[in-house]
């Protein structure tokens, strides 16, 4: 992603309410379009991410189960080009970062 366009996401700091439903439809390396709910999208390190969860679960998925995703080009607010973070470490990195964006906007509602 040219370093230029990730600049502009990097104020981006969003985390969705549970009454909010922000869909977006992802297309997998089989050319299969996925709708998922976006939970949360943040800039972590070097990367954007997004924490998503598919809108329909697929079986093994517990409702409680998000999946991360990178943004490696960004043109508009309209069209990404994501990939899923296969990377464990990562993962968990990426969920810490958002529990304690979590814990910081909570705080300041309180």
């Amino acid at each position: 992603m040219e370093k230029k366009k990730l600049d502009e996401l990097e104020d981006e700091v969003e985390i969705l309410d549970e009454n909010e439903d922000c869909i977006m439809t992802f297309e997998d390396e089989n050319g299969k379009l996925i709708d998922y709910v976006l939970i949360a999208e943040f800039p972590y390190k070097e990367g954007y991410y997004f924490l998503v969860q598919p809108k329909e679960l697929p079986e093994g998925m517990a409702d409680d189960e998000a999946m991360v995703f990178e943004v490696i080009d960004y043109e508009d607010d309209e069209d990404y080009v994501v990939r899923p973070v296969e990377d464990d470490n990562l993962v968990d990195e990426v969920f810490a970062e958002y529990n304690r964006i979590w814990k910081v906007v909570d705080d300041s509602d309180k």
